[in-house]
């Protein structure tokens, strides 16, 4: 199970190419882009996503660099220009990440909610210095800061199996809810779709202006959150720049 959750994350520079680019306010692509696959084979390209950089001379807009946009080109179609905001994931510091949903025959599928059929070649990725990286290796670090999607709730398990016993409903407007070791003896977060967190309950969250003192808190639990579902798609969020 925990195989088939890998194949989905984003695209991520290596340590090494991150110091040597913009820390913040970009989608992250390296300089020459990536080259685009209708199928998860060895086949003619379609196309290519690269950096957007504009003419400085142009009559119209863009006239200036805009790191968080991107030129798309793809055969049988006008060039495109789109948003990372749009199209991409946003870490921290609005980095934003070309996300992927499937790995298959050494390729990943890219950017699925632009076009459901474009596909890169993790050899390619791995090339231009940049790496996969899964939503469990993502979210399952001790400290991590997760969140509930509005408007939804997710259970706090007393252990990581679907038919644990429901300790309690969390939702986005009253948690704080932060990833953490289940065993002080090593350094793992997660078991299979799970990961261990601590868990406080507020009366008004810090991040609506409640206070973080022992009146305001009403109880503080541990136990276990799913991460993902089966096919991968995230159940929880995370605080991109803040509250």
């Amino acid at each position: 199970m925990a195989a088939q959750t890998n194949q989905t994350g984003f695209l991520s520079p290596t340590d090494s190419l991150a110091r040597t680019m913009q820390a913040e306010n970009i989608l992250y692509l390296p300089e020459s882009g990536f080259t685009l696959y209708r199928t998860p084979n060895m086949g003619d390209p379609i196309g290519k996503i690269e950096p957007l950089i504009p003419n400085q001379n142009a009559i119209k807009p863009p006239r200036s660099r805009d790191l968080t946009r991107a030129h798309i080109y793809l055969k049988g179609s006008k060039p495109k220009i789109i948003s990372g905001y749009d199209y991409a994931f946003k870490s921290f510091e609005d980095c934003l990440h070309i996300p992927f949903h499937r790995s298959e025959n050494g390729f990943v599928k890219a950017l699925e909610s632009y076009n459901d059929s474009l596909w890169i070649r993790i050899d390619e990725i791995s090339a231009k210095g940049f790496q996969l990286i899964s939503w469990m290796d993502f979210y399952g670090s001790d400290g991590m800061m997760i969140t509930v999607p509005k408007g939804h709730s997710v259970s706090l398990l007393r252990s990581p199996y679907a038919d644990a016993e429901v300790l309690l409903q969390l939702d986005d407007s009253h948690f704080d809810i932060r990833v953490s070791y289940f065993d002080e003896e090593n350094t793992d977060c997660c078991e299979g779709l799970y990961c261990y967190v601590q868990v406080v309950e507020y009366k008004v969250r810090p991040c609506f202006g409640g206070g973080y003192d022992e009146d305001n808190i009403i109880r503080k639990l541990s136990g276990w959150v799913k991460i993902t579902d089966e096919e991968g798609k995230r159940l929880i969020l995370h605080h991109a720049g803040g509250c």
